[in-house]
């Protein structure tokens, strides 16, 4: 499974989000796996991910998450990944 941290600016998604999970889901198709979507904080319409080719979207949420902190998320990736047993 690949897994795409998908970035959020108060809650609206990055044009680059989309453009990642649309990257990753290609990249999944050609080695025979999964793309999915990790979300960090309260974002708006995280749903709209799968339309990008997400076939999960895993959301992380707390009222401390919504300043960015790179060591926080840095973590929360790392163990995002391990636990759903992420390959890319």
């Amino acid at each position: 499974m690949i897994l795409v941290y998908a970035e959020h600016t108060d809650g609206t998604f990055k044009k680059s989000s989309f453009e990642a999970v649309t990257l990753g889901k290609q990249l999944a198709d050609e080695l025979g796996t999964s793309c999915e979507a990790l979300v960090i904080g309260d974002a708006q319409n995280s749903g709209s991910l799968g339309i990008y080719g997400a076939s999960a979207i895993h959301e992380v949420k707390s009222d401390d998450l919504n300043v960015f902190d790179s060591k926080v998320y840095t973590s929360i990736i790392a163990q995002a990944a391990d636990k759903l047993g992420a390959e890319y």
